[in-house]
């Protein structure tokens, strides 16, 4: 008899560790859905200029495991730029920045320090902001022209200027006359 009582209870603990896992299993494959989900949202509450919303989004994107994190960090980035929490930007921009830092070179770790270097230009930092500005121009591959160039030559101009540093700010002046005009052949 106590056996077969011990049978049972086995049976029944059999049962419910499958219903458990089960259940986990169908919560996993919620999360599965919802994380791009929240990233969509995102995006749509961003494209509205619903940016308190859109950080709501994000953030919840982030916490269900976003497969691209350092998307959604430079997005909370740019979002509490927008709204003046510099010191929580810096935090998210850098975050980005380290987790792209180890996939190729390019554009996304160019883009994110010419972010970082604007930031601080914006705060006044001008020698922390050049050093970003230096790491945006290293990041970027030979190849890359264009509009993006340009701005970032432009910017940097602007925060040589800031710094004193007329010559060099010319130069980068000349820069981008030379990248306007591939750009436009």
């Amino acid at each position: 008899m106590f056996y077969k009582d011990l049978d049972a209870i086995s049976r029944f603990q059999r049962m419910a560790l499958e219903t458990t896992l089960l259940a986990d299993a169908e919560a996993l494959e919620d999360v599965a859905r919802q994380t791009p989900a929240a990233e969509l949202a995102g995006e749509h509450a961003r494209s509205l200029y619903a940016n308190s919303e859109a950080l709501t989004h994000f953030e919840t994107a982030l916490a269900l495991g976003y497969p691209e994190p350092a998307v959604l960090h430079e997005a909370i980035g740019d979002l509490r730029t927008l709204s003046g929490s510099y010191r929580q930007a810096r935090g998210d921009y850098e975050t980005a920045a380290a987790l792209v830092a180890g996939l190729t070179p390019g554009e996304g770790l160019a883009r994110i320090e010419h972010k970082l270097a604007s930031l601080h230009h914006r705060q006044g930092e001008w020698e922390l902001a050049e050093s970003h500005f230096q790491a945006a121009l290293e990041s970027r591959t030979p190849d890359e022209q264009g509009a993006d160039l340009a701005q970032l030559l432009a910017d940097r101009s602007l925060n040589m200027m800031r710094l004193g540093q007329q010559s060099g700010a010319e130069e980068l002046a000349e820069d981008l006359k030379t990248v306007q005009a591939l750009a436009s052949r």
